[in-house]
């Protein structure tokens, strides 16, 4: 288990179910724990409406693992 699994279990699950407001704070939460996090930069970047947000996210998760 890692720090913030169940945040990224509920951002992701909050995300899937369309409440994107919510999954955007859940999973900006397990960033904070967890910066090395793909995953959870990765969902947090399909959750943000800031066009140059989500590019910014997305090549964070291109850093962790490109």
């Amino acid at each position: 288990m890692f720090p913030g699994e169940d945040l990224l279990q509920e951002g992701i699950e909050a995300f899937q179910a369309g409440d994107r407001q919510k999954a955007h704070d859940l999973l900006a939460q397990v960033v904070e724990v967890d910066p090395e996090n793909e995953q959870a930069w990765y969902y947090l970047a399909a959750s943000e409406s800031d066009p140059i947000q989500r590019r910014q996210h997305l090549e964070r998760v291109l850093d962790i693992n490109p």
